[in-house]
């Protein structure tokens, strides 16, 4: 009887389950390292961003990643930034869409009044840290903020940690001879 119970349940399971579909989130890279090719630059000006009720002061530039992805990297005046990564819809079935919706993601009926194809798009809006020169300018880099420099791996980290640890150590035993 216990069996007919177990088997009977791996049935109701098999028939009231649905298969589970995850959209694979697209990825972009940061407005602290930008990539891909600049589209636009303005030093200064009101832009729109998605999700934003008014326009905001400040500087702007985008950069087309590929033919269905563009990095737009807004800078206000208080350097916190705007990254808004910007994928076409066109790439996605209205399931995965509406899953994007729930992660945060904008849905944008005509990009054209955002400066990008006329078809629709998904926004998304993330924060990143802006660097200014003093008295509100701006840097006069090709990017408006800094690239992270590159400091080792973690091997390299590790080994030096423990050699100093080892020489610590060695002169703690020492000193006590």
């Amino acid at each position: 009887m216990n069996q007919f119970f177990t088997v009977l349940a791996l049935f109701a399971t098999l028939i009231f389950t649905y298969p589970v579909h995850a959209v694979t989130t697209p990825t972009f890279p940061s407005c602290i390292n930008p990539q891909g090719s600049l589209q636009a630059y303005y030093t200064s000006g009101y832009h729109g961003i998605p999700g934003k009720p008014n326009e905001l002061y400040g500087s702007d530039k985008v950069y087309q990643l590929n033919g269905d992805k563009t990095l737009q990297c807004f800078c206000p005046q208080n350097n916190q930034g705007i990254q808004t990564n910007w994928v076409k819809a066109s790439n996605f079935s209205a399931l995965e869409i509406e899953q994007l919706k729930g992660n945060g993601w904008i849905y944008i009926n005509d990009g054209a009044a955002w400066g990008l194809s006329n078809v629709p798009y998904l926004a998304q809006n993330t924060s990143f840290l802006c660097f200014r020169a003093v008295g509100g300018g701006e840097l006069k880099s090709d990017t408006n903020v800094l690239g992270l420099a590159s400091t080792g791996n973690i091997q390299s980290i590790l080994v030096l940690g423990m050699f100093g640890i080892s020489l610590l150590a060695a002169a703690t035993f020492l000193k006590k001879v």
